[in-house]
């Protein structure tokens, strides 16, 4: 099978929960076609559900947000589907983390 897409994975670093942060992603596709982007749940979004490639090889970029609503780490998968052919999936991570707080004693 023709390598149509060239994306592999999303890794946010941790994120402060109720706090966001953005990763942008370039996803290439080898042929002309549209690109549909699903299967993302809270705390992820996306900037673009649909992709259209106009011409051969060519690139286009969305955003992955990732808005922590508890310390957890998260785990989805963003489903791209090619109008002609071609399928692939992007694992997307991350952490939500607490504030921390340090204390020392004073004397």
């Amino acid at each position: 099978m023709s390598e149509i897409f060239k994306a592999f994975a999303v890794t946010f670093s941790p994120v402060t929960v109720d706090s966001s942060s953005q990763i942008t992603v370039s996803l290439t596709s080898d042929i002309a076609q549209t690109v549909t982007l699903s299967g993302v749940d809270s705390p992820y979004t996306l900037s673009a559900t649909e992709l259209v490639y106009v011409t051969a090889s060519s690139t286009i970029d969305f955003t992955v947000d990732f808005t922590p609503t508890t310390a957890a780490t998260y785990l989805d998968t963003i489903n791209l589907s090619g109008s002609i052919f071609g399928s692939a999936t992007l694992l997307i991570s991350g952490e939500g983390t607490l504030v921390e707080i340090d204390l020392s004693e004073n004397t």
